[in-house]
């Protein structure tokens, strides 16, 4: 059994200008807000998006590309830009996560050449890559096994054995993967589990804190960066030239970490030329292994 819900889609003004609910294609409940910043549009279509049982239980932002450059930017200027500064779009993301909702920020989803066709006799190749790293309750597997049925990712991943093959890549101790392993065959989710060692990377966590955090260092802070850069090197190894998509659980900006050096986490792990979404549930189940 699955459980899912409608998503919150935040895009900056002029996105849908001129665009009607049917000329998207978009079956939903719509709702418009007016605000002074896209931060303050946001808590409020969380609040007032959805009816009753279809209110939305996922946010869904794309990825800020130029974090590392908009606070330079708006420093020379006084005039008021479109879209949220680089706090502003981490805050969002707590917001998110404060309000119950689970997140999904999605990178290069516009390399996919939906328009791609397949020669008959030719074989696809590529496989969805999936990183669970925390029980989330399921969305991170959840999604990209939905994914996995849709026509097209059958006929454009796999080989020819199986279609839209999904490997999940665990990163834990023995432990936890053997735990992993049960609940996979205990959700009927037909997957290829890929045991991977995270310690094999070599990075400079140090050097890469001083140049984004704006605070002191920090000794938790500095092991989580090292944690995330050695996990986007691991990515990177894995998963270039064999995965057509990437589903990563999202680091969780927990309070106290420099917005900056949250945002080298989240470009350090996404940093690939694969279309990639960072996914994190509000740690409601939605898997189960229970037949009604």
């Amino acid at each position: 059994c699955v459980c899912v819900r409608v998503c919150v889609c935040v895009c900056k003004q002029g996105y849908f200008e001129n665009q009607s609910h049917a000329a998207l294609k978009v079956r939903g409940f719509v709702s418009t807000v007016i605000a002074k910043s896209l931060r303050d549009g946001l808590q409020s279509l969380l609040c007032c998006a959805g009816l009753g049982v279809m209110r939305p239980n996922v946010l869904m932002l794309g990825f800020k590309e130029n974090w590392d450059v908009v606070e330079v930017k708006e420093a020379k200027s006084n005039e008021s830009t479109i879209g949220a500064s680089m706090d502003e779009y981490v805050d969002m993301i707590r917001d998110g996560f404060k309000m119950g909702m689970s997140v999904m920020i999605s990178r290069n989803l516009q390399k996919i050449n939906w328009d791609e066709k397949i020669s008959e006799g030719d074989t696809p190749e590529g496989s969805i890559d999936v990183y669970w790293l925390v029980d989330d309750g399921g969305l991170t597997l959840l999604v990209p096994y939905i994914l996995s049925l849709h026509t097209w990712w059958q006929q454009h991943t796999g080989d020819s054995v199986k279609k839209a093959p999904i490997r999940l890549m665990l990163t834990g101790d023995l432990q936890s993967n053997n735990v992993i392993r049960s609940l996979v065959d205990q959700f009927r989710v037909p997957c290829e589990i890929v045991e991977l060692d995270i310690n094999t990377a070599e990075v400079d966590a140090l050097e890469h804190y001083k140049t984004f955090s704006r605070k002191a260092v920090k000794k938790e802070s500095k092991l989580k960066t090292e944690h995330w850069l050695k996990m986007g090197e691991l990515i990177k190894t894995e998963s270039t030239g064999k995965a057509k998509c990437i589903f990563i659980t999202c680091p969780y900006p927990v309070e106290g970490i420099d917005n900056k050096l949250y945002m080298s986490w989240l470009d350090k792990i996404s940093d690939t030329e694969i279309p990639t979404v960072l996914i994190r549930g509000n740690d409601d189940n939605v898997l189960t292994f229970y037949l009604e």
